[in-house]
C-alpha cells in the first residue's frame, strides 16, 4: 500500500489488515514498514499473507479482491495505491 499522507496509509492498511484477518486469522502478518518507507513523497506499508500449499490459491485471490472492491466502492481507498505481489521472494 502507498498513500502521500502516512496517517491515512496507517488508517487504511489497518482496516484491511483486520478485514483480512476475518478470514485469514493468523496467517496474515503485519502490516509494518519496509526498510525503505518513503519513496517519491510515497510512504509504504506492506502486509504479508501466507496461504498453505495445500489450500486454494484461487479463493484467496477472490477474498482479497471482494475486500478490495469493497473498499473502493466505499472510497476508503481514496488516494491509495494497492500493489500485489504473487511470489515476493
Amino acid at each position: 500500500f502507498r498513500h502521500t499522507d502516512h496517517q491515512v496509509l496507517d488508517s487504511v492498511i489497518e482496516k484491511f489488515s483486520s478485514f483480512l484477518r476475518e478470514s485469514f486469522k493468523n496467517r496474515v502478518l503485519g502490516p509494518e514498514y519496509p526498510l525503505v518507507s518513503k519513496v517519491k513523497n510515497y510512504y509504504i506499508k506492506s502486509i504479508m499473507l501466507k496461504i498453505e500449499a495445500d489450500k486454494s490459491f484461487s479463493e484467496a485471490k477472490n477474498i482479497i479482491s471482494f475486500l478490495l472492491n469493497h473498499m473502493k466502492s466505499n472510497k476508503i481507498l481514496a488516494g491509495c495505491v494497492v500493489q500485489l505481489d504473487v511470489d515476493p521472494n
